[in-house]
């Protein structure tokens, strides 16, 4: 079941350049950030206990009408970024993985508006990273300019990671309102990232 909530997150370094260098990876079907900062909590929103992010990455589609994994009032996005993380119970990730609420991942929806500056400090790597197994190192990034203003209006569900070994691990957050991003960005996007599914 979804609900709708109005609980209010609290993000611990969101608002600072995280402290180290990132990486960008082409795994085939996404392309993925990981975030090697270990400082970084998120909590609140009605989360039971505090959440490490360890990276973000992106579920897109062939054009404007499809692409995110999630459907709002019947509608899908271009894109959807998933920021994720495991509970700092853990060590780890892979010790978090397979336990109740071990993950929980922010889902945030893109539509196609005016240009994003702010991903544009990512994107500008997306050559860099355009076939499988292709990596490489980014500039830190303040994570508060890669989301939305509005963190108020969610909807929260428990489910399972979405790609293999989908482990019923996780605890969703879908906000409700999108990133905007121009047209020639999500253009550039598809046309940059070789997909291998």
């Amino acid at each position: 079941t979804y609900d709708i909530s109005l609980l209010q997150f609290t993000f611990k370094g969101f608002d600072e350049r995280v402290k180290t260098n990132m990486t960008m990876f082409n795994n085939g079907h996404t392309v993925q950030v990981n975030i090697m900062d270990t400082s970084l909590r998120t909590h609140g929103g009605g989360l039971t206990g505090r959440y490490k992010p360890v990276q973000f990455h992106f579920h897109w589609g062939a054009d404007n009408t499809k692409g995110s994994e999630h459907v709002l009032d019947g509608r899908h996005y271009p894109m959807e970024m998933h920021i994720v993380h495991f509970s700092d119970r853990f060590t780890s990730i892979a010790e978090a993985i397979d336990k109740p609420d071990g993950l929980m991942v922010l889902g945030f929806f893109f539509e196609i508006g005016r240009h994003n500056l702010h991903f544009e400090e990512v994107f500008e790597y997306l050559n860099e990273v355009a076939h499988k197994d292709d990596e490489v190192i980014i500039p830190p990034v303040i994570m508060e300019r890669l989301v939305p203003v509005n963190l108020v209006h969610y909807f929260r569900y428990r489910g399972s990671l979405t790609t293999p070994p989908c482990y019923e691990s996780v605890v969703w957050t879908v906000f409700i309102q999108p990133i905007q991003i121009s047209s020639n960005q999500m253009n550039r996007f598809r046309e940059k990232i070789m997909k291998n599914d």
